[in-house]
């Protein structure tokens, strides 16, 4: 009786093993699921180096894997510095795709990194999608190359708009004071461009070099070409500080726009939080109850309010991580797959704004929803103006 019994229970405890076999293998199989690679192209060195850029979009890849991951695999964030040089993007872009097989890659801030990175990502089959607003006027999309956010062209369009509004065209006077690296020129040739086609014409033009330490030579020739309007072309901190403390220290109150863009926090706490910023357009506006949600979160890790930049790291990895799960890794899938989605993006534009990009150059469309904005005493940010 006794081995009648073990041998019964032998068969069923076989039974039970035998049966269980399928959950062990659907649970080792779940957690072997292949991770999901995106490659992030951000500053660590170079003239806006920081590390929110990549703590974005890992913050991102966090909230997606808690989720769930994308259908069940683990998003993982591989990050590189680009250090706002090409020869730096064109290595940093060649690990990512050679070497850590990623499927996609997003950031790059400056234009001239990307139009670097354009052949690149046409020659390795591997999508970029870039927040970079292309600065030099010809740089606009490639097979590869997706881009986020509207031309310089555009936003200095949107800048004069909004001036006009203050200033009739018959009584303006613009001045424009420019740095003599790629991106100061190429923006100067923006503000140019769309003001010959509005029929106007700076007063004055002045242009310096990085490092100066006074820039009231400039602005002396500025005001007295009678400039009511000063545009600023140059998006690093040391220029827009130099010059609104030297504008200051002259008792000139022109209207200002251009400079550093949304949030730059760095520059605002450096002026000690005193001076009014110049106007600067964004897709981002900081009304809208979804871009403050994602604010009060950065700053919930310790941050200052972030720019536009470090939430563009956000959106672009949420982005990636949408057309994933429709195209799976395969990186021409992926691309296909982006070239057609249609995203609900919650931050960019207004309430119900879609995201798609031109089947031409992939640039964004629609552009409407475009803000600009505007530093306030105290270190709130103000829409003075939207895009109908």
């Amino acid at each position: 009786m006794g081995k009648k019994f073990a041998t019964i229970l032998l068969i069923f405890l076989m039974v039970l093993a035998l049966a269980a076999l399928p959950l062990v293998a659907g649970c080792a199989e779940e957690e072997l699921k292949e991770p999901y690679k995106i490659g992030v192209l951000s500053m660590l060195t170079g003239a806006m180096a920081r590390t929110e850029f990549g703590d974005a979009a890992r913050l991102a890849a966090e909230e997606i894997n808690a989720a769930g991951g994308i259908n069940g695999h683990p998003l993982v964030i591989i990050e590189e510095d680009d250090g706002g040089s090409p020869e730096t993007g064109v290595r940093a872009f060649t690990k990512l795709t050679d070497k850590d097989k990623v499927i996609c890659v997003v950031g790059c801030l400056f234009s001239h990194v990307a139009s670097a990175l354009q052949p690149m990502a046409e020659e390795k089959k591997v999508s970029l999608i870039t927040p970079n607003i292309a600065a030099y006027l010809d740089v606009t999309g490639g097979p590869y190359y997706f881009r986020v956010e509207a031309t310089d062209g555009f936003g200095f369009k949107l800048l004069l708009e909004y001036v006009l509004t203050l200033i009739p065209p018959e009584e303006l006077k613009a001045g424009i004071i420019h740095d003599k690296g790629t991106m100061g020129v190429s923006q100067r040739d923006a503000f140019l461009k769309v003001m010959e086609e509005e029929g106007l014409e700076p007063v004055g033009i002045e242009s310096f070099e990085f490092g100066v330490e006074t820039y009231i030579p400039y602005l002396t020739h500025l005001r007295e070409a009678d400039a009511n309007v000063l545009m600023l072309a140059s998006k690093t901190t040391p220029p827009h500080l130099g010059i609104e403390r030297d504008r200051a220290v002259m008792g000139w109150e022109p209207v200002r726009v251009g400079g550093l863009g949304y949030g730059d926090v760095a520059g605002y706490n450096a002026s000690g939080g005193t001076w009014d910023f110049a106007s600067y357009w964004s897709s981002f506006d900081p009304e809208k109850p979804e871009v403050i949600e994602l604010a009060e979160k950065f700053m919930g890790m310790g941050q200052d309010y972030p720019s536009s930049s470090v939430m563009n790291f956000y959106q672009l990895t949420t982005l990636a991580a949408e057309v994933m799960k429709k195209s799976g890794p395969d990186r021409e899938k992926f691309r296909d797959t982006l070239e057609t989605f249609r995203w609900d993006a919650p931050f960019f534009g207004p309430p119900d704004y879609v995201l798609q990009f031109s089947p031409e150059d992939h640039s964004p469309l629609p552009y409407e929803g475009h803000v600009i904005v505007q530093w306030q005493p105290g270190g709130a940010l103000k829409t003075v103006y939207r895009v109908e």
